[in-house]
């Protein structure tokens, strides 16, 4: 999807590569810039071998494998947006296939191998050209048209659906793939919905069903993939089509052409033979990283390609405005053929005579034949060290003869035609030139030669006043660019070693132990532009001459397939390598291939030799004794993937290093960077490289949560490297940055301030805060977020760090730091704030056994303990009254309003909280807040911070501290009032708080005078009891969940010793005398007194600590119905429920009357003033048992009188005798006559009635 609609005037900013700087043509402007930038490491290329070949240019694979390379990426931004859809990733316009129409889509290799659905007429991203929609509701009238449809035809509607449809004809082989991919995230992540393989038999119709992303705008992509990077496959597809409910989304008919970016390279090219420098040209496609929003292109260097500079031209037409951009990098010399080194040929049998020429082989051995070193000789199996990659010349220790060879396929000369002529055939066991293999006296690469030896720096031009001597007397002419950029100090060894190397070996050969088995991983990371550690795991072994010698790897996947190698010994000095067959002609490297995962080499056993075809070989047996040395196992992956493994020696055996290439930038670039290598740190992490050998660690653009910008769009290549300035890409001014010379200023001037780039913008700034955020600093302006000078000056944090100072700005920064960033970080390497959702909070600081920065404050911060939400005793409504609330209310200044980014409380008391010394007062030398600011004429300024309005207006006591502490507002020493001690403390407020009103006066002359408040209010109980010997008493009480301490005491007369155990509900037990548990559980608990010897009598006393009010007062039974209770008279009848004499009637209900004083409730009346003396000794039951106790309000009591029995009784009565009736009422026969008689009727010899009766 192309983006149109812009005036586009560009400004092209150049990234030159290691080892030149082109000069760039553009124009420029401010709103627009387009970043162009070159990446891998520039190559040696050798001096010509013959057919202007050049000496080696492919990396570590033969066979098609792995080209050197150059990244090209492109950055289009307008201000700091991105500008997409300039060249979306697309295959190939193909006229040989289609279905309809002129054209198809034809699958490409490299950046041709992805297909993104694209419509390139419309602007935007592709994700923004196919959406999805959810599915539509029903309305009421298609609800009932679907409810009778399934009535009557038992038929539902068919459900809407997505679906892309496409015709596609492929022929894929086996280790190939089209795969159909979708994504949701612009690319971040892919689902593979579909796996094409195999042949289609001619063109064919696909459906694929995407309604699963309804609701989606997708990103969706045809790729293919094939191990041969260099081959394109055979799969086409025409007739595009995506369908979202019912409505057509999406169509292409592969007609129109895709837009495409493109850069020309012109490169050098050689012809030895007369001398002839000439110039080649190679188009290089550009494709979108649509996740990144950034441009792309691989430049893979032609066999003709040499050493010298190269041009890279950048010309596009974007909305009829030409831009254009030119740089130049520099390709080296291999020192191959350095003077001295590989500059003789010798002849066949006579390897010490030397025959100098111009190339590294006579003209005879690659006459004719095109490829490079790797193909034409130096292979996986001519190679007594598998492989004579260039890596393989850093790890031998001593150099050998013969070695190498094998032809490309068909017959090839050997040597020039004044020696012997050998032909030898490609992959065969036809004997070699030297069939003795050459002492190993000889020291190799690793020890002889330095880096730069090999890796030149040395370019050969046309013309120019520096030499290069390759054979005598020959030279070359050209110009030493030598070593430049921030790396060159970096030693070769910090990026390639990462193994020191030892005097004389360069990578050394680590000492033996005991060790015969390893475990390890092959092809654990697949670098797209490094190369030897992923492909080869290398191994020695001790072979000391004891037993035969067997090695074998075993993995997890029996499916890998895998070789393994073992040659050697490596260090001997007088016979060289050891043939490990004696039976054969091959003297060339053996190898095992795995079977099942799992490879076996071991004297005796099959070894294996290739035979002229590529994937089979020749078998033989390892007959040969293994001498003693140094041997060598390797191990190369065939498949795929990664493959974790085992590999166990009949030796001691240790895993070797070698050479190593840097495969991401993190190796160096991390917060732990030190040595050599310190100025390479830095605080954020670095990411891993993806596929194109790019990390991203700066600037999201696109706003999509991911960085954009990649290293190599600021520092190019490793060897030369050099970092562009700031303002090559930030072109227009930003806000604060006055300076006069900012179009000039290099990013050494731009890190003074702004520290570590690899952050974000926004955090990348540090150093000196106060120049561009503090009112009246220099680099101050409209647009950023300004503190009022006179606001913070007067603020309570003004001076957190000790390090405030009116006039030195860069000082007073330090106080910034105390809470925008990490003091001990930022001394070492600023890294500016963080995000303003990231900073502290208040309780970081003021609630925190460890405070942000706490070294580095002037004092400790006062701690916020209580009045706050999570106060521990006086909490706060969060939703009322938190830290920054209240100490809005409290600021220096009135908040202003412009250039504050963050219009918040927090913002505010943050930098201008002001410190209210008008709330405070002095008590006993100590400063403390005035508790009747906020709690007393209607708090003031924070009367609506409560939850309980009548907080604000508190009159009952006379002291507060004499209940609540004294302290600062959040001291800790501010508490909820405790239930302790005697009520005298409780009356003093309770005798004038508003519906919670005791009378002093009538408490103290109740039945329950000599009670305290914590008596009935808290758990406590108080048992006084005797214990016999050898006897346990056990006692039940219940602790509430809010109790803060219990206290248990046991105390007794008499000479045994007592012992009290109390258990918890969890079944926790506790023993002593004297028992104090700090937050105990709530529930019910049990206390036994036990251990008398002797008699004895004991008071035990239970006393829970509790925050007011403390708990639910105690019901009346508690005490007075349980034995045990020292303070209070056992009640045995007249209780509910009780077995002697039982009533209905409450106890508040009976001694409610003639109380004292009256209270708001009949509760508070009984249990606060009730008469004393009480009932007990006070009254008669006549008084309450008859209907005028009743009335009085005893309850309800029968009244004897009204007790009427009826039963018919005969009996002879005697005068003067009483008869006994029930409840020791008596009848008694006075008199008798003619009319009647006269009887008394008694109770308990007290008579009731005299009357007569007739």
């Amino acid at each position: 999807m192309k983006k149109t609609g812009y005036r586009w005037i560009l400004l092209v900013a150049l990234l030159t590569l290691a080892s030149g700087r082109g000069t760039p043509i553009a124009l420029a402007d401010d709103n627009y810039t387009v970043i162009l930038g070159y990446g891998q490491t520039p190559y040696q290329l050798g001096y010509l071998a013959s057919g202007n070949n050049t000496g080696w240019n492919w990396w570590d694979t033969d066979d098609g494998g792995m080209p050197q390379k150059n990244l090209i990426i492109v950055s289009i931004m307008e201000n700091t947006s991105v500008v997409s859809g300039l060249s979306p990733p697309a295959w190939i316009q193909d006229s040989s296939e289609r279905y309809t129409g002129a054209y198809s889509w034809r699958a490409g290799s490299g950046i041709h191998s992805w297909h993104y659905l694209d419509n390139y007429s419309t602007q935007g991203t592709p994700s923004d050209d196919i959406y999805l929609s959810s599915q539509k509701p029903h309305g009421i009238l298609s609800k009932l048209f679907n409810w009778l449809r399934r009535l009557f035809t038992g038929r539902t509607q068919a459900s809407r659906a997505a679906n892309l449809t496409f015709y596609t004809k492929y022929n894929i082989s086996e280790d190939h793939h089209g795969y159909l991919k979708v994504s949701t995230d612009h690319g971040a992540h892919w689902e593979t919905v579909a796996d094409y393989t195999g042949d289609s038999g001619g063109w064919v119709k696909k459906t694929v069903n995407l309604t699963r992303y309804s609701g989606e705008n997708l990103l969706i992509a045809f790729q293919f993939f094939s191990p041969d990077t260099l081959t394109d496959g055979e799969w086409w597809i025409d007739e595009i089509k995506v369908t979202s409910d019912g409505d057509q989304v999406f169509s292409c008919g592969a007609e129109t052409p895709p837009p495409r970016l493109q850069v020309k390279i012109t490169y050098p090219s050689y012809t030895h033979t007369n001398n002839t420098f000439t110039e080649q040209t190679k188009t290089i496609d550009l494709v979108e990283d649509s996740l990144h929003q950034l441009y792309y292109g691989v430049f893979n260097y032609p066999d003709d390609a040499y050493t010298g500079r190269y041009r890279i031209v950048f010309n596009a037409t974007i909305n009829s405005t030409e831009v254009s951009a030119i740089a130049s990098f520099n390709t080296t010399l291999w020192g191959c053929q350095a003077r001295g080194c590989h500059d003789a040929y010798s002849p066949e049998r006579s390897p010490w005579i030397r025959n100098e020429t111009t190339m590294i082989h006579p003209d005879s051995v690659t006459a004719g034949i095109k490829g490079n070193c790797l193909t034409m000789c130096h292979s996986t199996y001519a190679s007594q060290f598998l492989r004579a990659t260039p890596i393989h010349l850093h790890e031998i220790r001593y150099g050998h003869e013969g070695g190498f060879i094998y032809g490309e396929s068909g017959w090839i000369m050997i040597f020039n035609n004044t020696n012997a002529n050998v032909k030898l055939y490609r992959k065969t066991s036809i004997e070699r030139p030297i069939t003795q293999q050459t002492p190993f006296d000889n020291l190799s690469h690793v020890s002889e030669t330095g880096c730069t030896d090999c890796h030149t720096t040395f370019v050969h031009t046309p013309t120019g006043a520096e030499t290069y001597e390759i054979a005598a007397p020959q030279s070359l002419k050209g110009r030493d660019i030598g070593r430049g950029g921030v790396h060159q100090n970096v030693s070769c060894e910090a990026c390639h070693g990462l193994y020191s190397k030892a005097t004389g070996e360069g990578l050394y050969y680590p000492p033996f132990d005991a060790t015969t088995k390893l475990n390890d991983t092959i092809r654990g990371y697949l670098p797209e532009f490094m190369s030897y550690e992923s492909m080869t795991n290398t191994y020695i072994i001790d072979m000391n001459g004891s037993g035969a010698m067997n090695v074998t790897v075993s993995g997890d996947d029996p499916r890998y397939s895998f070789l393994l190698s073992l040659v050697g010994p490596i260090d001997d000095t007088t016979n060289g390598l050891q043939d490990l067959s004696t039976t054969d002609n091959w003297y060339g490297t053996y190898t095992v291939p795995s079977l099942n995962g799992t490879a076996v080499f071991g004297s005796g056993s099959k070894i294996y030799y290739p035979t002229y075809s590529s994937d089979k070989f020749y078998s033989t047996t390892f007959n040969s004794p293994p001498r003693s040395g140094v041997w060598i196992a390797r191990v190369f992956p065939l498949s795929d993937g990664s493959f974790n493994y085992t590999i166990r020696s009949s030796h001691p055996i240790r895993r070797k290093p070698v050479i190593h290439i840097p495969w991401n930038c993190s190796e160096c670039h991390n917060k732990d960077a030190s040595g050599a290598i310190i100025g390479a740190r830095t605080l954020k992490p670095v990411p891993s490289w993806d596929n194109r050998g790019l990390s991203y660690t700066h600037a999201d653009i696109n706003n999509d949560g991911r960085d954009d910008i990649t290293c190599r769009l600021c520092h190019n290549s490793f060897h030369k490297i050099t970092i562009r300035n700031c303002t090559d890409c930030h072109v227009k001014r930003p806000p604060g940055h006055t300076m006069t010379d900012y179009p000039d200023m290099s990013y050494r001037d731009c890190i003074f301030c702004h520290s570590d780039p690899h952050f974000e913008p926004e955090r990348a700034a540090g150093g000196n805060c106060t120049d561009c955020h503090l009112e009246g600093g220099l680099n101050v302006t409209t647009g950023l977020p300004v503190i009022n000078r006179t606001g913070f000056f007067g603020s309570v944090h003004h001076n957190i760090t000790g390090e405030f100072s009116r006039a030195n700005y860069t000082r007073l920064s330090r106080v910034c730091w105390g809470c925008h960033v990490n003091y001990s970080e930022q001394l070492k390497n600023p890294s500016h704030t963080k995000h303003a959702e990231e900073l502290p909070e208040c309780e970081d600081c003021h609630y925190s056994t460890t405070p942000l920065n706490e070294n580095y404050l002037k004092k400790t911060p006062l701690q916020a303990v209580e009045h706050q939400p999570s106060g521990e005793d006086v909490r706060t409504d969060p939703d009322l009254a938190n830290c920054t609330t209240c100490h809005n209310k409290s600021l220096t200044i009135t908040p202003p309003t412009e250039n504050v980014r963050y219009q918040r409380a927090k913002n505010y008391v943050s930098h201008y909280a002001e410190e209210r010394s008008d709330m405070w007062v002095e008590k006993n030398g100590e400063t403390i807040t005035d508790c009747t600011y906020c709690h007393q004429n209607g708090g003031n300024e924070f009367n609506d911070v409560f939850s309980d309005p009548g907080n604000a207006n508190i009159t009952h006591g006379v002291v507060c501290t004499d209940c609540h502490g004294s302290g600062r507002i959040h001291s800790e020493n501010l508490r909820s009032p405790t239930m302790e001690g005697e009520s005298g403390a409780c009356l003093e407020c309770h005798d004038e708080i508003p519906g919670k009103i005791i009378s002093p006066g009538g408490f103290r002359s109740s039945a329950h005078k000599n009670l305290n408040c914590i008596d009935c209010h808290t758990p406590r109980r108080v048992y006084e009891g005797m214990i016999a010997e050898s006897e346990a008493v056990t006692y039940n009480f219940t602790i509430p969940a809010n109790t803060t301490a219990l206290n248990a005491t046991l105390e007794w007369s008499g000479v045994g010793l007592l012992e009290l155990r109390l258990r918890a509900p969890d079944g926790r037990h506790y023993a002593g005398n004297r028992i104090n548990i700090s937050t105990p559980e709530g529930g019910n608990w049990t206390a036994t007194v036990s251990g008398a010897s002797l008699d004895a009598q004991f008071t035990l006393t239970i006393n829970a600590s509790m925050r007011h009010p403390g708990s639910t007062p105690k019901e009346c039974e508690v005490c007075h119905t349980e034995p045990g209770s020292i303070q209070a008279p056992l009640v045995y009848a007249h209780t509910p429920n009780g077995s002697i004499v039982p009533t209905n009637t409450t106890c508040v209900a009976c001694h409610v009357n003639d109380a004292v004083a009256t209270g708001r409730t009949p509760t508070i009346t009984a249990a606060h003033y009730l008469t004393d003396p009480s009932l007990e000794t006070g009254y008669n039951c006549v008084e309450c048992h008859t209907h005028t106790g009743v009335e009085d309000g005893w309850g309800d009591p029968p009244d004897p009188r009204d007790h009427t029995r009826h039963e018919w009784v005969k009996r002879i009565l005697v005068a003067g005798e009483p008869w006994k009736l029930v409840d020791n009422y008596t009848l008694t026969l006075i008199e008798a006559t003619r009319e009647g008689a006269i009887f008394d009727f008694e109770e308990n010899g007290r008579l009731l009635r005299h009357e007569a009766g007739g």
